[in-house]
């Protein structure tokens, strides 16, 4: 059951308003008004309200005006044993109960789009990790670069911004990608070039567990270890 919990100070003006919309929403249930709780003089109101249908609801609570003359607190509910809930479930389209809220998504997407020193940081190990997944033939330290990047809170950043029409929003976003992928560039660049001049392009048979990308095998006149040795025409015969 997914349900989320509307926790609202408004002035005592628009209790009324407020509380006939939402005795008149079906998907609302659990609602409770606390008369003169504010200084200056106002009403808390709260309520439940089924995940899909906290959209309309939020929407037509702003519009009411009421995030502007109080404020409007949205938290999510982990359990709830309700009767009458699980009846709302029920009756509400598959696809209505699980739709997220937006305006929580976009909140978040938000909160992420700042870009302190551990982003870069994050990227250029990122890079580090994708190299040397490169260089092993290793899929599961690609796949861990592509966890460890961060760069996906910075794109969806900017697709918020386009949409949105922020243009500081995509102006940061897109200078923290640059700067941080040319930085990833680089010291992936330096740990190349040491990984080179040590003993990893000496002896690559250590590193090779496959057709290796950077084809380290090819440059070293030595013969590969057992483990790797091709399988002869008699045997694959």
């Amino acid at each position: 059951m997914e349900l989320v919990h509307f926790r609202m100070v408004m002035p005592s003006a628009l209790t009324r308003p407020a509380v006939g919309l939402l005795t008149s929403h079906g998907s609302v249930l659990n609602l409770v008004v606390v008369r003169s709780s504010q200084i200056p003089e106002g009403d808390a109101v709260e309520c439940d309200v089924v995940q899909g249908a906290a959209n309309d609801v939020l929407t037509q609570l702003r519009e009411m005006g009421v995030d502007r003359t109080g404020s409007i607190a949205v938290d999510g509910i982990d359990m709830m044993f309700s009767q009458q809930a699980e009846q709302l479930e029920a009756d509400q389209p598959s696809a209505l109960v699980h739709a997220p809220l937006w305006a929580g998504v976009e909140a978040r997407i938000r909160s992420e789009g700042t870009y302190r020193p551990s982003f870069y940081l994050f990227l250029v190990i990122a890079g580090i990790i994708g190299s040397v997944g490169i260089m092993t033939n290793s899929q599961i330290l690609i796949v861990a670069a592509m966890v460890v990047g961060p760069e996906y809170n910075a794109i969806t950043s900017v697709a918020l911004g386009l949409d949105r029409r922020s243009r500081r929003r995509v102006r940061e976003g897109v200078r923290a990608l640059l700067v941080g992928f040319s930085l990833a560039i680089v010291a992936t660049l330096g740990f190349a070039a040491v990984a080179r001049a040590s003993a990893f392009s000496r002896k690559p048979s250590i590193w090779v567990c496959g057709p290796c990308p950077t084809s380290l095998a090819r440059r070293t006149s030595s013969p590969l270890p057992w483990p790797f040795w091709p399988a002869s025409s008699e045997s694959s015969r």
